[in-house]
């Protein structure tokens, strides 16, 4: 397709989608002849993003959008990741003192609220946030 800055050929120099003339991104050049008074179909830019999104392309703003929620996933995944390293290293210690006789002994009453999912996920933010 050739994209032109505006319809330059034929008698209805118009967007076929959007009924416009005029269009600061330019127009596309369909390269189809179609039957008719007019043989040449020319659709502008914004016809060719309103045509995308109907099809349920993403918008070059949605999708960078998307590319930054990905980055922070990430991120939080790797600080994630980290912890859970250091947890495994922590209990391999406690397991190899129990291989050598010491007892795991358990603390009455509640656990404490720094080992519930919620309270997890607010010190991963936490984290986060002093990384950002």
């Amino acid at each position: 397709m050739l994209k032109t800055p505006a319809p330059n050929w034929g008698t209805a120099p118009f967007c076929c989608v959007t009924g416009r003339a005029v269009d600061d991104d330019g127009f596309y050049r369909t390269e189809m002849t179609l039957g008719g008074h007019d043989p040449i179909a020319h659709i502008s830019a914004s016809g060719v993003r309103l045509l995308a999104k109907a099809e349920g392309w993403t918008s070059p703003e949605d999708a960078a959008v998307l590319r930054a929620e990905i980055a922070d996933l990430t991120s939080a995944l790797d600080v994630a990741v980290a912890e859970i390293s250091e947890l495994r290293k922590i209990k391999e210690g406690i397991e190899g003192l129990a291989a050598s006789g010491f007892e795991l002994s358990r603390k009455t009453g509640r656990p404490p609220k720094s080992t519930e999912q919620p309270e997890i996920r607010k010190e991963i933010e936490k984290k986060m946030e002093k990384v950002a």
